[in-house]
């Protein structure tokens, strides 16, 4: 994942999810049967991977940063390389967290919400 034109460093897993709401069409003349056509469209991303706090190693983004973004409510460009494809969209941070288990790699969580358009092109 590129957040603001950099890797998210020591990412190891990223996820999207795009959906669009249902807006009701039925009819008297539907026979009782319901309706639906494609009403607005949402996504959202997340991104996960081993802690670092220095930007080292692959990417310059590190969990300060994240929380810099959290913290400050910036909206953000995400970018997510499919194929030969890119997703991009503006996006707010929602969610963060730093895991900790025992005996285990410090881990972090990071999800967004898209706002605005979703591209998906080469």
């Amino acid at each position: 994942m590129v957040i603001a034109g950099e890797d998210v460093a020591h990412s190891n897993n990223v996820s999207f999810d795009l959906s669009a709401a249902e807006v009701e069409k039925t009819t008297k003349s539907s026979a009782g049967n319901k309706g639906v056509r494609p009403g607005t469209i949402s996504g959202t991303a997340k991104v996960g991977g081993f802690t670092c706090f220095d930007g080292a190693g692959n990417g310059s983004y590190d969990v300060t940063n994240l929380e810099a973004i959290r913290s400050g409510r910036t909206k953000v460009l995400i970018q997510i390389g499919v194929g030969t494809k890119v997703l991009s969209a503006q996006a707010y941070m929602t969610d963060f967290a730093i895991v900790a288990g025992v005996e285990d790699n410090l881990t972090f969580d990071a999800s967004f919400k898209f706002t605005g358009a979703i591209t998906f092109a080469s």
